[in-house]
């Protein structure tokens, strides 16, 4: 048995046309009815594609007015949002720059600030250290002078108080003093400074240390200690005591004058040699004749007479 063969539908929605034969299809779209179907239908198609709505701003396309209307209450226009961001960095970028300059310019001060704070430091260090050395130097200094000070003020008191208890007083000391014309002789030779230290040094050297009525603890600052009243005190600033044993050792010199007078008559004759060795023993046996000049050539005198009687060992 055969089957029935089921015929192929050709159909044209368009003009609600149907065959079976794909020929009769063919000279279907070629009649006038449905070419006119076709050309409306191009037309309507175009025309709907020329309808669609575009945004100006971000160019998206909207069929509808309707819809574009709703798209435009939330569309920014990217070009305005771009100048913006644009206008915005430029500005931070300004802010940026104007911060990094002032942070630029802080950090140069800080640098200098920190160099000067670096070098102020040094320069405290090393006067810290400056300090702390002269502190040292000083403290050495005080701590010996008071050690000295007082190993001496006790030393001296018991050197002088114990030891030199039976020494004799400065004025019967000068007043010992056994004199020679040739002193006299020799003060006109050496000058009066001279001549005079030579008799007041010549009479301590006589003495043992411990009878002598003077003694020097510091020959630098002239730190004398004299028997007086039989009592051993330490010599003011003036030197009163050594000025007076002076005084009277130049007198008692120049008492002298009148025994060398007499064995040397020709002194009196203006035209002799002894003349002018009797003119220089007067001018140069009784010192000057100012009192400044006195006060000079004892404090060199006194000089002279404290090198001879320091104190080496206490």
């Amino acid at each position: 048995m055969e089957l029935a063969k089921v015929a192929q539908k050709f159909c044209c929605e368009k003009c609600d046309y149907s065959c079976s034969r794909k020929n009769d299809f063919s000279k279907h779209c070629l009649t006038s009815k449905h070419l006119k179907v076709t050309d409306l239908e191009t037309q309507l198609t175009a025309n709907s594609q020329i309808e669609e709505f575009q945004c100006k701003s971000c160019n998206k396309l909207y069929k509808s007015r309707t819809g574009l209307w709703k798209h435009n209450k939330t569309c920014i226009e990217p070009k305005k949002i771009y100048n913006e961001i644009q206008l915005e960095v430029s500005n931070i970028d300004s802010k940026v720059d104007k911060i990094m300059t002032a942070i630029d310019k802080k950090d140069d001060l800080i640098i200098k600030q920190d160099n000067l704070i670096v070098k102020l430091l040094d320069q405290n260090t090393l006067l810290q250290n400056q300090v702390i050395e002269l502190c040292k130097e000083k403290n050495t200094v005080i701590n010996n002078t008071i050690n000295t000070t007082n190993n001496n003020n006790f030393n001296i008191q018991f050197f002088l108080n114990e030891q030199c208890k039976d020494a004799v007083n400065l004025i019967d000391f000068i007043n010992s003093l056994q004199l020679q014309l040739h002193d006299l002789e020799t003060t006109g030779k050496l000058g009066y400074v001279e001549g005079i230290s030579r008799i007041f040094i010549n009479g301590l050297k006589q003495l043992e240390t411990h009878k002598r009525p003077i003694h020097c603890s510091d020959a630098k600052r002239e730190i004398f200690y004299v028997k007086d009243k039989d009592t051993w005190e330490r010599e003011n600033k003036e030197k009163n005591h050594l000025k007076k044993a002076i005084k009277m050792i130049t007198h008692k010199n120049f008492k002298q004058l009148p025994e060398w007078e007499k064995k040397n008559p020709d002194c009196f004759d203006s035209n002799s040699k002894k003349n002018d060795e009797y003119n220089l023993l007067i001018n140069r046996s009784t010192g000057s004749s100012t009192e400044e000049q006195d006060e000079k050539n004892y404090n060199k005198i006194i000089k002279n007479v404290a090198k001879e009687v320091v104190i080496e060992k206490v």
